[in-house]
């Protein structure tokens, strides 16, 4: 049986996306693994990225290495979040929804499950 591979020679890369101009994503341990990655996708392709991580030193050295690879204008952002803590989580949306940030587009989770606004609401 053979498998049409629908992505070219290459199967699926990242510079096959377009423009992420306007939208927020929302990374939850984005200062590291898979959310780091994820993080400079996005940021490549001119997303704003909130990042949500437990520790705000290690979420500052990512954003410092973020900025000296995309540059000081990379529009990254960190708001501190321990999903192990109800109330951090709280207080982690109440601290995005202030800032007036629209994460509309797309929420990473540290389990590596990527949810696009219709399946947020589905048991996952």
């Amino acid at each position: 049986m053979t498998t049409k591979n629908n992505f070219g020679p290459k199967g699926w890369t990242p510079e096959q996306l377009g423009s992420f101009a306007g939208k927020t994503y929302v990374i939850t341990g984005a200062n590291a693994g898979a959310g780091f990655e994820a993080t400079r996708v996005f940021l490549s392709k001119e997303a704003k990225v909130v990042m949500m991580n437990r520790n705000a030193d290690k979420a500052n050295a990512a954003i410092a290495t973020l900025k000296q690879e995309f540059g000081s204008d990379a529009d990254v952002t960190f708001v501190r979040m321990d999903l192990a803590v109800l109330d951090s989580v709280r207080e982690a949306v109440a601290a995005v929804m202030e800032k007036g940030w629209n994460p509309q587009d797309i929420m990473a989770r540290p389990d590596s499950r990527w949810l696009a606004p219709s399946a947020r609401n589905s048991p996952v």
